[in-house]
């Protein structure tokens, strides 16, 4: 295969292609794409490489997000496999999406650094197949992120009054969880608010006006991000789906 601005690739359902070679890791930290530095290419990319002989396509998954960017702490959603090609020739590879918990160390590698950005850089390795697969990791996140679902809106129901406005804090871990993730998604994602619009938007969802205690909350589950002066807040781009959420606090 020939050089890497040359490289494209087409999307096939998770788990529908065989001999795969790669395994390609779309991560994402509070929100934001979180690439590595490749000090030969001298460009951003994703993690991911090649997988390993009696290695399956998740270990390699996990190890090489480890190696290029040293997080081990993230939850890792299967997104899509793919065929990556060019005039050459071509390669089956599969797709994860990497939700970051916590950032470690970077060990000693081909890569120099891993930062988190809000748009993708221009200075791409693989620029027609980056952009690609980072909108297929979106797609599933989003679509696994519509929370909570009619099941869990009933478990919590007995805590809503009749505009949806929380009118009481549960007191089993299970639903005060619920209530926090049903809290976020009155949080516009795309909106940048200072502490003082951040309170009075917790203060409308609710009955009993505790915003200090619930900003607080969202931001210790990691729904809820600020600056570190904490003049400005933002939500969680892509919320856990519920049933991992609950499982990361339980």
């Amino acid at each position: 295969m020939t050089g890497h601005n040359e490289l494209k690739c087409e999307v096939h359902p998770f788990g529908s292609l065989t001999g795969l070679r790669f395994v390609v890791i779309c991560s994402f930290y509070k929100g934001q794409y979180y690439l590595s530095y490749h000090n030969t290419h001298q460009s951003w990319e994703t993690q991911g490489g090649h997988i390993e002989a009696e290695e399956s396509p998740e270990t390699a998954a996990r190890r090489e997000l480890y190696e290029e960017s040293g997080v081990n702490n993230a939850e890792l959603i299967p997104v899509c496999d793919y065929q990556a090609y060019d005039s050459e020739g071509s390669a089956n590879g599969r797709v994860y999406a990497a939700i970051i918990h916590q950032l470690s160390e970077l060990p000693e590698s081909e890569m120099s650094k891993a930062q988190a950005f809000s748009e993708l850089p221009a200075n791409l390795t693989y620029p027609y197949v980056t952009p690609v697969l980072f909108q297929e990791a979106q797609k599933v996140i989003t679509s696994r992120s519509n929370q909570p679902k009619d099941d869990a809106l009933k478990e919590i129901q007995a805590f809503l009054n009749k505009q949806g406005q929380i009118k009481a804090m549960p007191s089993k871990k299970k639903k005060k969880l619920m209530i926090f993730l049903y809290l976020a998604e009155k949080i516009e994602s795309s909106k940048r608010y200072t502490e003082k619009d951040m309170n009075e938007l917790i203060d409308t969802w609710t009955e009993f006006k505790d915003h200090a205690t619930l900003r607080r909350e969202l931001y210790d589950h990691l729904l809820l991000h600020r600056t570190e002066d904490g003049k400005e807040y933002w939500r969680e781009k892509d919320l856990p789906p519920l049933d991992s959420f609950i499982n990361r606090y339980i």
